[in-house]
């Protein structure tokens, strides 16, 4: 069973766990003690990056539309970034606190991660990958500048990133050690390359809706969400998304069917992954295409 924030087109909820504000609220307290780059001042220790761009191609296409959904982080035409969240294992860590090294085991109650999208502006924002475990943090920020190219087939932003910050510290005195995560250059680019538009197509069969549905029932993995959401077009609230396998990857859909002539009409509202055609390059129209050709012989069958 699936709730609305799950399907991922729609979704309102975002992810916003903070033990360490638990931790002062218990402890009356919480100025960081142990500084490196960027845990008390933002511009402490930042490097220049020297790389190469990532490049996105979003195809020219009316179906292509924006993500609707609240609480996104970057928003980047169609290209759409929110935060990650996840537990850490448990784990053993050594820490030092009035001389004495002590060893603090941590759970996976206090222990998780995240990458976060921070800081947006008109061509720049922060990827920030980010551990702590309810007495400490750590973490990694990478400064993206982006430019778009128009075409005459769509366009293209580069993600380029320039400057690199690292920091660690921890809470009430006690200089707490947290590994820093490791989260390089080609890592930011997979964050960045994790991305989804989304494609709205209609297909017309000659079968009544009743049809359709049984269709897309018998040949995909489907999800029931308990609490629905919005199609952002037609405001119908939607209640049943599919699966469907392509390549190594699962394209999630919705179906809205309807009478229309002698048949049915089906309106198909799809998140299309990027699919990487290089180190840093990215693109959606091949995909796009095989997922309407896919979908419409389930429809039309």
């Amino acid at each position: 069973m699936m709730r609305s924030g799950d399907f991922g087109i729609f979704s309102n909820t975002k992810w916003r766990i903070t033990v360490a504000a638990l931790a002062c609220a218990v402890m009356a307290g919480c100025a960081p003690t142990f500084n490196q780059a960027g845990a008390k001042d933002p511009n402490a220790g930042v490097a220049s990056v020297n790389a190469q761009p990532l490049q996105i191609k979003v195809p020219k296409d009316t179906g292509v539309h924006p993500r609707s959904v609240q609480g996104l982080s970057v928003v980047v035409r169609d290209l759409t970034y929110s935060d990650k969240f996840s537990k850490d294992a448990p784990v053993v860590k050594y820490s030092t606190f009035a001389g004495q090294q002590v060893v603090t085991t941590y759970s996976n109650s206090a222990a998780f991660s995240r990458v976060l999208f921070e800081s947006p502006q008109n061509d720049s924002f922060t990827v920030h990958s980010r551990k702590e475990d309810g007495a400490g943090s750590s973490g990694v920020r990478f400064r993206i500048q982006y430019t778009i190219t128009d075409e005459p087939d769509g366009y293209t932003v580069n993600f380029k990133p320039v400057t690199r910050q690292a920091y660690q510290y921890g809470m009430n005195g006690l200089m707490h050690s947290v590994p820093l995560p490791d989260f390089k250059v080609t890592d930011v680019y997979d964050v960045l390359a994790r991305v989804s538009i989304v494609y709205r197509f209609e297909v017309d069969t000659p079968y009544p809706t009743d049809s359709i549905t049984a269709n897309f029932m018998r040949s995909t993995a489907v999800q029931q969400i308990t609490d629905g959401y919005k199609d952002p077009v037609t405001g119908k609230v939607i209640s049943t998304a599919y699966q469907l396998p392509m390549g190594d990857t699962m394209v999630r859909f919705s179906v809205d069917a309807y009478p229309y002539r002698n048949g049915s009409k089906a309106v198909i509202t799809a998140l299309i992954p990027g699919r990487r055609t290089g180190a840093t390059m990215v693109e959606f129209k091949n995909m796009m295409d095989e997922v309407e050709k896919a979908v419409t012989t389930i429809a039309q069958s």
